[in-house]
């Protein structure tokens, strides 16, 4: 139980953190708007133009960080070996070149209920409302737009 306070602390200032620094907050001595932090987002990578496909860069390996992300300050740890391994399953899907954010997030969703963390859905409602950064900083390191071979 201390355990699931402490997570839905963690994420309550995440969403904090987030209001306060993100384009939410309309101008100097404005109030953030919290409803645009919590729209479901559609998150797109850039197209490849006609004639071209995305494709994994040569050589680029995947370095999964565990149940971390750079978009908000924290570092969650003592975690379960089996929740911290979905993490990483997640990072790898996010360096897929064929997987959207959506089918990702799935996945984790998915991979977290059948390891029994209790954390699945708070995990799952974090990437949904704050993983887009996360996945285009992904893409765009290991996947390159290249003339698609017949």
């Amino acid at each position: 139980m201390a355990a699931r306070l402490s997570m839905l602390l963690v994420v309550a200032v995440a969403v904090l953190y987030l209001a306060m620094s993100s384009e939410a907050v309309q101008g100097p001595g404005m109030q953030p708007d919290l409803s645009s932090l919590f729209k479901k987002q559609v998150c797109e990578t850039k197209a490849c133009q006609s004639g071209y496909v995305r494709s994994r860069r040569t050589g680029y390996v995947t370095v999964p960080n565990g149940c971390f992300t750079e978009t908000l300050p924290l570092k969650i740890t003592d975690l379960p070996e089996t929740t911290t391994g979905c993490c990483n399953e997640h990072d790898h899907c996010y360096d897929d070149c064929s997987k959207t954010k959506q089918e990702c997030d799935e996945v984790f969703r998915d991979c977290l209920t059948k390891a029994g963390s209790e954390y699945a859905d708070i995990f799952f409602s974090s990437v949904q409302f704050f993983g887009c950064p996360a996945y285009k900083k992904a893409q765009d390191a290991a996947c390159s737009c290249e003339p698609h071979e017949l």
